[in-house]
């Protein structure tokens, strides 16, 4: 081999090292969500006053129809992958609007902006 395609050679395989590496990293690291000056059920039952006070002052799908039944069992696929200990009883909800947004608020409550699901 010439001495230029062998330098080239080489410096293709040290930048295929660290790319290597990263590819072999382990899972991610998911942070607690009970890890905070509150406890866990006091996390839901403050979550479950702000979603009362969300359905009042916002239009909020009713479960049954298409778009939210999507939206939960996609919610539901990456709830799945998240370990239990570090997992909470996520809730997922569709808001009839077109702009792409969504919200969480305490104890796993989910809302999803319908446009947000249609993008």
């Amino acid at each position: 081999m010439n001495r230029a395609l062998t330098k080239r050679l080489r410096l293709c395989v040290l930048l295929c090292l660290p790319a290597q590496a990263l590819a072999q990293s382990s899972a991610p690291v998911f942070p607690n969500p009970g890890k905070t000056s509150m406890s866990k059920d006091n996390q839901h039952a403050m979550g479950m006053e702000v979603a009362a006070q969300v359905y009042q002052e916002m239009p909020v799908l009713p479960d049954n129809r298409p778009a939210p039944q999507y939206v939960r069992q996609l919610g539901q696929k990456l709830v799945d992958t998240i370990p239990q200990q570090y997992s909470w009883p996520f809730e997922f909800h569709v808001i009839p609007q077109k702009e792409i947004n969504a919200f969480a608020i305490p104890g796993g409550q989910m809302f999803i902006n319908l446009g947000t699901s249609e993008a």
